[in-house]
């Protein structure tokens, strides 16, 4: 989270460890902040509904670092995986923003298959 401020880097991460375990078919889930290591397994994860995971890692990587920003972004950025095991089952990241006059922007949301919520 270059750019970002020690203050709002510290609420970013209090709020997302206040969720850090979610039960859910006998699996543990670990909610915790992306690290540089976690491009190749959320290219992977962005990959099984669109492009391929080869499309993906320069783009998550670039992003995350901010050496590629969607227009009008700002610099900080946030970012989340969920795990299973050691098995990254999902992510979230974005940015700050002033685009359509907003203050932040989700920039991707993707979880695979197997883990989405189910009806019943």
């Amino acid at each position: 989270m270059p750019g970002m401020s020690i203050e709002s880097r510290s609420k970013i991460v209090t709020s997302a460890l206040t969720m850090y375990r979610v039960q859910k078919n006998k699996m543990l889930t670990t909610i915790r902040p992306t690290e540089s290591r976690d491009v190749i397994a959320m290219a992977a994860v962005r990959a099984r509904d669109c492009e391929t995971q080869e499309y993906w890692e320069p783009r998550i990587g670039r992003y995350l670092s901010e050496q590629q920003s969607p227009k009008e972004a700002l610099s900080d950025r946030a970012g989340f995986v969920a795990v299973n095991g050691d098995t990254i089952v999902g992510f979230v990241s974005g940015h700050r923003t002033r685009r359509y006059g907003c203050d932040g922007e989700l920039q991707w949301v993707d979880v695979i298959a197997e883990r989405r919520r189910r009806d019943g």
